[in-house]
């Protein structure tokens, strides 16, 4: 099994989020997925305009996914 990584930029004025974006990278595990989400969400709020305005912040899933010869 691997794990996949998706994540949004949420806004929690309104409730609003971006279109999720997968990361290409399959993880191994699922520490190593959450630790790249956590590592994503210190990143990805500082590449928006008006971060404080809509006050951003990250949401992110870590789905299990079967690989063929993994």
């Amino acid at each position: 099994m691997k794990f996949a990584l998706a994540i949004w930029i949420c806004s929690f004025t309104n409730g609003e989020c971006s279109p999720k974006v997968n990361i290409p990278e399959l993880f191994n595990t699922w520490n190593e997925c959450v630790v790249e989400a956590h590592r994503l969400s210190i990143i990805l709020p500082h590449t928006v305009d008006d971060i404080n305005q809509y006050k951003l912040a990250t949401k992110f899933s870590c789905k299990e996914i079967y690989v063929e010869g993994a």
